[in-house]
């Protein structure tokens, strides 16, 4: 009996661990959760550390592709200040925001989103344009405006076409993605529920003589609750270092910080619960005695 007490615990330990990462992954993937990632993420800060990687002798298809950007604004008249600034508005961090849920929305939920346009970021610098030249502090009259404007023309469609979209994945990862959106389909998440809710109910009633059941599920979740904080320390770092190679892991790094704290209190709560059950369970112990 005690062997097959600590089978469906262990299966039990692997079904909450699972569950945690898959609904918590599958939730932070979503285009409105991706939105407020980058709007919380220092774009500016990442940005440049991009850019300084390259002038060392790293140079990727990103800092190029953000040396163009400065460059062309440069052409136009455009102090670096006022690409700062339009780099950390609220504005350009929504709409790359969205060009980023695209992405995650559709890798891990199939969910297709619209795609961001040179149309929707050009409009963007429309209707924010006299606030980015407020908040950037430099004087500008209504012809160097127009002149921004008509540059702008030029380095939004660099930026647009570098950025991955749902429909480039579709076509060119199109198994890759598949087996990913399989990971974290429905089924999979009614799976996990399904079988976790029976190993619960099986260790009640194999444990159920003298409320072992109690420490058994305790000890599930115990274990679980270590193992998926261990993870939600570690596989940020791993993930960073996947793309080692090219300066996008400066961003990869910040996306992943945030992606995995609600995995983290997950796992908090799963100790928590677990402290609650031996509470519990000894407290019916000493009553029993």
């Amino acid at each position: 009996m005690k062997v097959i007490r600590f089978l469906l615990g262990a299966l039990l330990v692997v079904c909450l661990t699972l569950a945690v990462f898959v609904f918590n992954i599958s939730s932070f993937s979503k285009t409105e959760n991706m939105e407020k990632t980058i709007e919380n993420t220092d774009l500016l800060t990442e940005v440049n550390k991009i850019r300084n990687s390259g002038k060392v002798g790293n140079q990727s298809a990103l800092s190029s592709v953000i040396d163009d950007v400065y460059a062309t604004a440069e052409e136009y008249g455009i102090s670096d200040k006022l690409v700062d600034t339009v780099i950390d508005s609220k504005a350009m961090k929504e709409a790359l925001g969205k060009a980023a849920g695209n992405v995650t929305d559709y890798v891990v939920n199939g969910v297709e989103t619209p795609i961001l346009t040179t149309d929707d970021l050009y409009k963007v610098a429309e209707d924010n344009i006299d606030d980015w030249i407020k908040e950037s502090g430099i004087e500008v009259t209504d012809n160097q405006k127009d002149k921004i404007l008509e540059g702008s023309k030029e380095f939004i469609p660099i930026v647009v076409d570098n950025l991955p979209t749902s429909s480039e994945l579709a076509a060119d990862y199109e198994s890759e993605v598949d087996a990913v959106q399989n990971v974290f389909s429905n089924q999979v998440k009614v799976i996990l529920v399904v079988i976790s809710i029976i190993l619960t109910i099986l260790l009640i009633i194999l444990g159920r003589k003298n409320m072992r059941w109690l420490a058994n599920l305790g000890t599930s979740l115990l274990v679980g609750g270590l193992i998926t904080l261990g993870l939600a320390f570690v596989l940020p770092d791993l993930i960073t270092m996947i793309p080692s190679s090219s300066d996008i892991s400066f961003i990869t790094g910040s996306i992943t910080d945030y992606m995995f704290r609600p995995i983290l209190i997950s796992g908090g709560v799963m100790i928590l619960l677990c402290i609650l059950l031996f509470v519990f369970y000894n407290v019916c112990r000493k009553k029993k005695a």
